[in-house]
């Protein structure tokens, strides 16, 4: 656990995974071959050379030629500091340079986007961008639910999110069924914590849901992060959406109002 932790330190730097194993390696014990890394880590010979020539050029491993053998040893950790600091320079620099690039890349939309976007997210990190779009809605955002949604952003996410969300004023109507009511962490939403937010069951009989939707502005966005891979899709079209919200509204006139009591009671049968 304490060694993993370090990795994921040391990967954030921009190191890597691989080179922060080695460093890791050089840390515990100092002067090793390449080869004695490759048995250590698991990692191979091959991508040994270049992870160290990697790790050179960070400064924080050094090489020793001894009776023309090749020994590597890592650096001071106070030199991890340095490289702290230079990734704070480097953040501080993109944004000082973000609304520029934000302008230009506006002109390029205008220029050149027919109207039409389509755009692909993959993993927890391009879900959670999903949902941060989502806070840009204005009136309405409705859809359909599929499973507990702190599955795949988490909790602290959550929280966050809905901390933004309250201080807007957008509605939600959302539409559920027997897969949100068995998943392990669903629960009531009060409007202490979900203001303006309108939530109702729909039998699996008329619409079995198998993936999130969210359809807002003219954009309806899908996500998909149970039993597969954790992907997201954002289709940007007038046409689409309001297609999408019709169909939507037709499902939603039969929809059921369920109290806490009844989602409890439906839980224990269909788990």
């Amino acid at each position: 656990m304490v060694d993993q932790k370090i990795i994921e330190f040391i990967s954030k730097l921009g190191i890597g995974e691989e080179s922060a194993k080695i460093y890791l390696a050089l840390i515990m014990k100092s002067r090793q071959t390449a080869q004695t890394l490759a048995k250590k880590t698991g990692i191979p010979k091959t991508t040994i050379y270049r992870r160290l020539e990697e790790l050179k050029k960070f400064e924080i491993v050094e090489e020793q030629v001894d009776e023309y053998k090749k020994f590597f040893t890592a650096a001071s950790t106070d030199l991890l500091n340095l490289l702290v600091i230079k990734k704070e320079q480097e953040v501080k620099e993109l944004r000082a340079e973000l609304p520029e690039i934000t302008e230009l890349l506006v002109g390029q939309t205008k220029n050149f986007d027919p109207g039409t976007k389509v755009l692909f997210y993959r993993g927890k990190d391009g879900i959670q961008q999903m949902n941060w779009n989502a806070l840009k809605t204005k009136g309405e955002l409705c859809g359909y639910t599929y499973r507990a949604w702190d599955e795949v952003v988490g909790v602290a996410f959550i929280e966050k999110f809905l901390d933004d969300y309250s201080r807007l004023t957008f509605n939600i109507k959302e539409l559920y069924s027997d897969e949100l009511i068995k998943s392990r962490d669903y629960h009531d939403r009060p409007n202490a914590h979900w203001p303006r937010w309108e939530g109702r069951y729909l039998s699996p009989d008329i619409l079995d849901i198998n993936h999130q939707m969210d359809i807002y502005n003219d954009v309806v966005a899908i996500y998909n992060w149970h039993e597969g891979d954790v992907f997201g899709v954002e289709i940007y079209n007038e046409k689409v959406a309001k297609m999408q919200r019709q169909i939507f509204d037709l499902l939603w006139q039969q929809g059921e109002n369920l109290t806490q009591k009844e989602r409890e009671n439906m839980q224990g049968k269909i788990t």
